[in-house]
């Protein structure tokens, strides 16, 4: 691989031209961007982004490089350089993905629950989203991508899920 690839993490108090400003370095440094992520949760900013490095940076180098971006948003930025092997990941041979979104009021545990259910079957979950909607007593959505290994029947998953749900007062859905 002539280029290397780093792992970029962004976070900081959300304001206009943070991504035009670490974008900008990217691009002024010939860096490629591979993957990328983006949200703002309760005011707070995080980006995480796959980034292939030219030759001639390093990982020091683009640090270097970002300080003025860091230093004007106020950030914290996090570089991780992976190796090839990480860079290479690919899901086993035989793994299923499944949606499972989670509605109804919002209580404390709930993710917890259906994460250990997952992690109890080797299930990977690969995207989570939560959203609380109507303030304190408003109703909680959890959306997640998981990634099941082959031997895993989605009928047992759903009915340990069923359980969870009907712990907490709120619909399952899985599929």
């Amino acid at each position: 691989m002539t280029e290397r690839t780093i792992c970029l993490t962004v976070l900081g108090r959300e304001r206009p031209g943070i991504v035009a400003g670490i974008t900008g370095v990217l691009f002024d440094t010939d860096c490629n961007i591979r993957d990328s992520t983006m949200t703002i949760l309760a005011g707070e900013f995080v980006m995480l982004l796959i980034v292939e490095l030219p030759d001639n940076l390093t990982s020091t180098g683009l640090d270097q490089a970002l300080a003025e971006v860091q230093r004007r948003f106020d950030l914290s930025i996090f570089i991780k350089r992976l190796t090839d092997d990480e860079v290479r990941y690919q899901p086993p041979a035989g793994t299923r993905s499944w949606a499972v979104t989670i509605y109804g009021g919002d209580r404390k545990g709930i993710v917890h629950h259906v994460a250990s259910v997952m992690a109890r079957k080797g299930i990977s979950i690969t995207e989570l989203k939560t959203k609380v909607v109507g303030g304190a007593s408003g109703v909680g959505i959890v959306s997640m991508k998981v990634m099941a290994p082959a031997d895993v029947e989605l009928a047992v998953i759903r009915g340990q899920l069923n359980e969870v749900a009907a712990r907490f007062g709120v619909e399952v859905s899985i599929g």
